[in-house]
């Protein structure tokens, strides 16, 4: 039932892209979603902590999702596991 839904939708957006107002219409949602994008980004980086280790990870997630097609999925667990690794080292550091 989902496969013949999806295909409902598909076809009926098929049909419907056609119209020049329906482009001009995705045409604003597309810069609107961009807009939000940027607005969570921007949100993000000022609760985020900066430290180097939070910078780096930026950066190179930023690196590997943009040029080097990386899976979103894989950067996100190296990214978990980096600062859980690195919260490990810090609790054992501040212990001694």
């Amino acid at each position: 039932p989902s496969f013949r839904v999806i295909t409902l939708i598909s076809n009926v957006f098929g049909f419907f892209m056609e119209f020049k107002a329906v482009q001009y219409a995705f045409f604003g949602v597309r810069a609107a979603v961009i807009a939000f994008l940027v607005r969570a980004v921007v949100l993000l980086f000022i609760q985020v902590r900066k430290d180097v280790l939070s910078v780096l990870i930026i950066i190179c997630v930023f690196v590997l999702a943009t040029f080097l097609h990386v899976n979103v999925i894989f950067l996100i667990i190296g990214s978990a596991l980096v600062g859980i690794v690195a919260a490990l080292i810090t609790e054992r550091r501040e212990k001694k």
